[in-house]
């Protein structure tokens, strides 16, 4: 082979390589900048939770989780999970924990297992919650609990419906029962 049939050889190689690569670079243009699609979903959670005195035994608990779908990519949740617990008054083996780790008292304690209050899993198998970009889906639960729960945790837990990757999203509030703390929140007898 001579040298310029070479050179011609490696020309439209290097033609069709720039060819390729401009093609390439369209189509991901295309569908990041004019479609607004990117490849995974990010969503945001937020826990909003009040209560009210129903009376002196009683407590009306009003949790709804807000999930914003902050991307640009449709999000399809095929389940989740609420869990509500008691953490203060604490439980005697909360206590019987927290006098074992007292000497590490400035370390993290991991796997803490407060009292169940509540808990609930959603499964949306045919029907999946989808959530398009820039909107937000608000779930609501509402629970009766006794007044002599003073501060309560709640964790909530989202999976994505699992294409390539699976992509879950959870969030843990701590929020205060406390009738001072909410002074107006009292129910009309």
């Amino acid at each position: 082979m001579k040298v310029a049939d070479l050179k011609d050889v490696v020309t439209i190689i290097q033609s069709l390589i720039t060819a390729a690569a401009i093609i390439v670079g369209g189509i991901w243009s295309y569908l990041l900048f004019v479609r607004k699609r990117q490849k995974y979903p990010r969503a945001k959670l937020e826990h909003r939770i009040v209560h009210w005195a129903v009376d002196k035994d009683t407590v009306l608990v009003s949790i709804d989780i807000i999930i914003f779908n902050t991307s640009d990519v449709l999000l399809s949740l095929v389940s989740g999970k609420i869990d509500v617990h008691q953490v203060l008054p604490p439980e005697n083996k909360f206590l019987q924990m927290l006098n074992e780790v007292k000497p590490m008292m400035s370390q993290r304690i991991e796997d803490i297992h407060w009292p169940s209050l509540f808990s609930y899993k959603e499964h949306w198998e045919k029907q999946v919650v989808e959530i398009e970009p820039g909107e937000s889906e608000q779930l609501h639960y509402t629970l009766l609990l006794s007044s002599e729960v003073h501060m309560i945790h709640v964790e909530s837990f989202f999976r994505n419906i699992a294409k390539r990757r699976r992509l879950e999203w959870g969030l843990e509030t701590f929020h205060d029962m406390q009738p001072e703390s909410c002074p107006d929140n009292v129910l009309p007898v």
